[in-house]
């Protein structure tokens, strides 16, 4: 006859351990997995701008270097690069020259001396209000309280 009490405490010795090892093991093979997600793909933009620049380049080095190319790609190439550098042109004709820069950087400068001027006026009048603010309070003690005194 089999000890019940013993078959007990033998399943709860090795059970608990070969389920912490299970479960270890699972999420291993978990990690293994999202790592591999990880590695395997790309974000689309990455992958956009990498193959853009991928055929680009390409078109490029046919029209430089092949003898079989056709001359309306390399056109068509040229073309490309001749609008992109007139458009950067363009943007640039718009920014404002040196001299009008030193000018606005001049007048900038006065705008701040003439706020320093301002605010020397404005401490000078607080100071004037001080002096005035004294004496208008002791009168209108004077006539509230009446002559008590």
């Amino acid at each position: 006859m089999v000890n019940a009490g013993c078959l007990d405490i033998g399943w709860t010795g090795w059970v608990p351990q070969v389920i912490a090892v299970a479960v270890l093991l699972v999420q291993g093979v978990i990690m293994w997995v999202l790592w591999s997600l990880k590695k395997e793909f790309v974000r689309k933009d990455d992958c956009t701008k990498c193959s853009t620049e991928m055929i680009t380049m390409m078109q490029e080095l046919q029209c430089s270097r092949s003898k079989y190319v056709r001359k309306d790609e390399c056109t068509a190439t040229s073309a490309g690069l001749t609008g992109r550098v007139a458009s950067m042109q363009s943007e640039l004709d718009k920014l404002p020259s040196s001299e009008s820069w030193a000018a606005m950087q001049v007048a900038i400068e006065e705008v701040r001396g003439s706020n320093r001027v301002l605010l020397a006026k404005i401490e000078g009048q607080s100071e004037v209000l001080k002096k005035i603010e004294h004496p208008l309070q002791l009168l209108m003690e004077y006539h509230i309280k009446g002559n008590e005194r």
